[in-house]
């Protein structure tokens, strides 16, 4: 019985089959190689994406104010300064030139789509009678985010 038999060697068969040079399997195998090689550089070529050199992108940011801002104002001298932070820390530090003062802010979006074109940010200084403001600076925060290609998401300041 075939239970109680040992293998003692395998053959295994093994054959070529030749066509000549004019035939349908040579015909077919010369169309896929030819096809192998010359569709992919017709592709590039189509799409213009071919051994780019330069390429360039522009997106329009959604930007947002933060709400956090150092102001800064000069009177008519060096010791005539008003200021006043978001940050408790810088208003601590500056107790003898801080002054209360009154910021708004509003965003312009003309084509509404949820990108604003411009953003207002207007600071208010109560002043004492013969006080003057001669110079105004200005450090605000910004939420910058890029989405349209890939999520980036940025903090920026601007200085006025």
């Amino acid at each position: 019985s075939v239970v109680n038999m040992v293998l003692l060697y395998t053959d295994v068969v093994r054959r070529k089959h030749f066509a000549g040079w004019i035939s349908r399997a040579a015909l077919t195998q010369l169309i896929l190689w030819a096809f192998l090689i010359i569709f992919p550089f017709f592709v590039g070529f189509a799409t213009n994406n071919f051994w780019i050199r330069e390429q360039t992108y522009t997106e329009q940011p959604k930007v947002i104010f933060k709400n956090r801002y150092i102001f800064l104002a000069q009177g008519r001298s060096m010791g005539d300064l008003y200021m006043f932070s978001s940050y408790d820390d810088i208003n601590n530090l500056n107790r003898p030139y801080l002054r209360a003062i009154e910021v708004s802010s509003s965003v312009n979006d003309t084509n509404v789509d949820s990108k604003p074109e411009s953003i207002r940010i207007k600071f208010r200084v109560p002043l004492a009678a013969g006080e003057e403001v001669h110079q105004v600076s200005a450090l605000m925060l910004f939420e910058v985010l890029l989405q349209d290609r890939a999520r980036i998401l940025l903090e920026g300041m601007g200085d006025v």
